[in-house]
C-alpha cells in the first residue's frame, strides 16, 4: 500500500499514480463512509460494544506489526537504529509534539549525521 501510488508513477507518470492511489484508497473510503452512519446511530447497543472492544488489540498489533517493518527496513547501521531508538522513546515518554521529534530525526538525516 505505501508503494502503490511510486509504482503507478512508474508506470504511467501522474495519472498512474493518481489512478492507483485511488484504486487502493476508494474501496476502503467508501466501505468507512457507509459503516460511519450505522456505527454513530447504534453507538450504545452492545454489539458495538463488543466489536470495538475486540478490535482495539487488533488495530494495536497491526500497528506495531507496521512499526516492527519500518524500524527493520530503516535502521540500517547503529546510528539510524540509535535515532529510532531515541525517536520511539521521546514519542512514548514526553509530551513533544510528534512534528518536533520526526523534524528532528530529518535534521539528523539531512546534515549527515545519521545514515
Amino acid at each position: 500500500m505505501m508503494v502503490v501510488s511510486l509504482v503507478g508513477w512508474q508506470v504511467g507518470g501522474l495519472w498512474g499514480a493518481l489512478v492507483t492511489t485511488a484504486a487502493v484508497v476508494a474501496p476502503c473510503s467508501v466501505l468507512t463512509f457507509l459503516v460511519s452512519g450505522a456505527w454513530y446511530r447504534f453507538k450504545d447497543a452492545p454489539w458495538r460494544k463488543a466489536v470495538q472492544a475486540g478490535l482495539q488489540p487488533v488495530t494495536a498489533g497491526l500497528i506495531m506489526a507496521s512499526a516492527a517493518l519500518l524500524v527493520q527496513s530503516t535502521a540500517v547501521d547503529w546510528t539510524a537504529a540509535a535515532v529510532t531508538v531515541v525517536a520511539a522513546g521521546l514519542f512514548i515518554f514526553t509530551k513533544l509534539h510528534p512534528m518536533l521529534i520526526l523534524g528532528a530525526a530529518a535534521v539528523a538525516g539531512a546534515t549527515g549525521l545519521v545514515g
